[in-house]
């Protein structure tokens, strides 16, 4: 993944993996939003985490794009945020 160096590069590390983690929630949060009677339906059946995954294969295109403009948005955010060198 990333070379890190000492506790800067950690910091980078932990930063991304949160970055991704967190746009990653907000695409899953996003399809539910928009697949509701779907989830609801597997929900019933599977559980929250199987509902989840099935929809999630199910609508790979679109996932994949609400993932792609979470992290765009969330990158803007983190720079925003970054105080001055």
């Amino acid at each position: 993944m990333y070379r890190t160096r000492g506790v800067e590069g950690a910091r980078m590390a932990t930063m991304v993996t949160g970055m991704e983690a967190r746009a990653r929630l907000e695409a899953e949060t996003k399809l539910l939003a928009r697949h509701r009677a779907q989830y609801r339906r597997l929900a019933d059946r599977k559980g929250h985490v199987e509902a989840v995954l099935a929809i999630v294969r199910g609508h790979k295109p679109e996932y994949d794009r609400l993932v792609k403009e979470a992290v765009e948005r969330i990158r803007a955010q983190a720079l925003r945020m970054r105080p001055a060198a």
